[in-house]
């Protein structure tokens, strides 16, 4: 996992897989900062963990290669400010990796986003359109129901008027 100086490969892959046990029961954990704001992914790069614990952690909090520490500094500044070598270029082939599936992965919702709110809006102009004509025609028949009130009230005048003169006769 880490470059430990003089440690052996059985102990680096035992830590290794310590790690890995810790990240599937608890892949939140590749999310939770220390006092420094230091993501593990952060300290990872800074001990020169292998392109498997990278990956590891990358698959587990992908906005990770992202995140800055309370310095400013993201994971990929920790390993330009290291040593040149094939471990650092391993490591910023890892992050850059992850972040340009970050950003692939939010272009794809923004993108997903967009045509949900265009079918939204599109649909709700349809409810309104359909709406306006319901309208319509409710105050059409609202006016035709009126008109024919009217009638009704004016025939019933024009009756009660022929029976009063009648009375009179």
């Amino acid at each position: 996992c880490m470059q430990c100086g003089n440690a052996t490969a059985d102990t680096i892959n035992q830590i290794e897989s310590l790690f890995d046990a810790l990240l599937l029961s608890y892949p939140e954990g590749a999310s939770v900062p220390d006092s420094q704001g230091m993501l593990p992914l952060h300290l990872a790069v800074s001990h020169g963990a292998s392109e498997k614990f990278l990956s590891s952690l990358v698959s587990c909090y992908p906005n990770g290669a992202r995140k800055k520490d309370k310095f400013g500094r993201s994971p990929i500044d920790i390993v330009n400010d290291g040593p040149p070598g094939p471990r650092r270029d391993m490591s910023l082939q890892v992050l850059r990796r992850a972040k340009n599936n970050v950003e692939r992965m939010t272009g794809s919702i923004r993108k997903e986003a967009a045509a949900e709110v265009a079918a939204v809006t599109q649909s709700a102009a349809n409810v309104r359109v359909a709406s306006q004509r319901i309208i319509m025609r409710l105050e059409e028949e609202l006016a035709k129901s009126k008109a024919e009130l009217d009638e009704m009230r004016q025939r019933r005048g024009n009756q009660f008027e022929k029976e009063r003169s009648f009375r009179y006769l």
